[in-house]
């Protein structure tokens, strides 16, 4: 059970994410709960539509093109910062 104070309970599972991580344009829940359209406001300095993510030259790409190992963003942002869960532990490439 998520602390909710401190913490964003995903749709789908019974995982936990900071509040921090809640609208931050990154996929943190293992569903992508916590990035959905449903629950986020548009982003105010975003050109994009909603379900879209701004890459850092303003190309809008569906949000769903995140950490999908293919980067879509001319300088792959889209593909930075992600984690890719391993037994034990957590790494970031």
């Amino acid at each position: 059970m998520c602390d909710e104070a401190t913490q964003y309970a995903c749709a789908n599972s019974s995982q936990c994410v900071p509040l921090s991580a809640h609208c931050n344009d990154w996929p943190d829940c293992d569903d992508g709960s916590d990035e959905s359209v449903d629950t986020c406001p548009p982003t105010v300095n975003s050109v994009c539509a909603a379900g879209k993510w701004q890459c850092e030259d303003t190309t809008c790409i569906d949000k769903s093109s995140l950490c999908d190992g293919q980067a879509d963003c001319p300088g792959a942002e889209d593909e930075l910062a992600c984690s890719k869960s391993l037994p034990n532990r957590s790494v970031v490439y």
